[in-house]
Formats: structure tokens, sequence, C-alpha cells
């Protein structure tokens, strides 16, 4: 079993600096050469974590060495990283917000850099990869990037709107054929989930095909949609 003392036994790994694989003399050596173990004493320092934060900030290289030190992300190089910012032309993929690379200790910066994986869940390679804010990155976790967009749209017009969702109700919702066109729709999705075609949970959606803004919907066309779809057809409520 490897251990201290059992020399040559560890798997190859790619060195934390660098990225070039190496072969380790211990569990805990992730530096392959002396100029990475130099360069990596320069990234960290051996002093206080204020003077570390101080040779970081402000250097793009260090910040995004930084960012690749752990395991899973070994297969992006900061030099890689830099290319993506200046691509990006140094702003957050998401936002346009211009992005940081400063450290504070006790302070969260939300508009320092962050690596967001495009496809929720993927591998993080550089095709999968996208530089945005920490804060947005946070915020969206593990949810798809469409959905995130599109809760935050919804956020947007919200503030914008202000909306009242009470006189809504009353001057709309709450008319009878309101409440019919509703109990329509509610039996098409009991339909649809006893024919198997959607399920709970599934982010899907039955829509009406060239529904009239009025009247029945019981003799009309309905097929399966995914739900972002589905609500971008929606017209608004007048």
């Amino acid at each position: 079993m490897p251990g201290w003392n059992h020399y040559g036994s560890f798997k190859p790994k790619p060195c934390t600096v660098c990225g070039g694989e190496f072969k380790p003399k211990s569990g805990g050596n992730k530096l392959c050469s002396s100029k990475c173990k130099m360069e990596w004493k320069q990234i960290i320092g051996n002093s206080s974590t204020e003077a570390q934060y101080n040779k970081i900030s402000g250097n793009w290289l260090r910040y995004f060495s930084r960012l690749i030190g752990r395991k899973h992300r070994k297969k992006i190089s900061r030099e890689e990283l830099v290319n993506l910012l200046e691509k990006q032309g140094g702003r957050c993929a998401l936002s346009g917000v211009k992005l940081t690379c400063r450290l504070e200790r006790g302070v969260k910066l939300n508009t320092n850099a962050s690596i967001d994986r495009i496809v929720a869940g993927g591998d993080y390679v550089i095709e999968n990869i996208q530089l945005v804010c920490s804060a947005l990155n946070k915020w969206r976790g593990e949810t798809p990037l469409e959905e995130f967009i599109n809760w935050c749209e919804k956020v947007s017009d919200m503030a914008k709107e202000k909306r009242d969702f009470g006189k809504e109700y009353r001057e709309y919702h709450a008319k009878p054929e309101q409440k019919k066109r509703r109990a329509e729709r509610n039996a098409a999705r009991k339909k649809a989930m006893d024919n198997g075609t959607v399920q709970k949970g599934d982010d899907k959606e039955v829509h009406h095909v060239n529904a009239p803004r009025t009247g029945s919907l019981e003799n009309v066309k309905t097929r399966v949609v995914p739900k972002t779809e589905n609500r971008k057809r929606q017209p608004k409520r007048s």
C-alpha cells in the first residue's frame, strides 16, 4: 500500500504549477521540479495570509494558479485561462461586469473571476468553461445554464414591472372563463401524465398549439415541450 516509505508506488499526477504529469515520491508531493517549487513559493509565499494575498491580488497568472489548484481542475492550465479572459474582454460571460482578481482576508468580492462549467456537472475542460463573477457562479450552482438565465430574466422583469399579483388575479385569473381554461390545462396535463409523456419534475409542459386567447381549450391540439420553451410562448397579460 502506498505510504511515505513506499518510494515509486504512487501513480503519476499533474504538477500544481505547470500542469505537466510527473511521478511523485510521496502522496503529498504536488510539484514536479525545483523550478516549479520556486514558482510555487513565489505564488503562496512562506508568510502571513495577508502577504500571500498581496502577491496574488492583481496578478492573473498567480490568481489562476490558485483557481486550478483543486484536483478536478487539473485539465486546465493558467495560460488557457488567461487566453479565455482576453477572449471575453476581461468581463463576466454572463453579466458583462468587469472581472477582478483581488483577495482580501475575510472579504468575499463578488466580481472576482470564477470558473463556471457551461454544462453543469460536466468536466472542467477549456471547451466547457467560462469565466464569470464569483457571485453568479455561486448563485447558479448546478442549475442548467438556460434555466439559470431564464430565472435571472424573471427576477429582472419582476424588478422592472413591480407586478401586483393580487390585482392580476382579481382582474384576470379570477374570471370564470380563465378558471375554466385553467381547469382544461390541468386536465390536459393529467392526461399527458397518465399517458407517460410527462412526469413530475421532468421540466416539461403541455403546450396548446395555436391556442386562442379566449374561449375553450378543450379541442385544441397539444404537444409536450420543454418548460422554458412553453413559458416563452405565453403572451403577456393585459
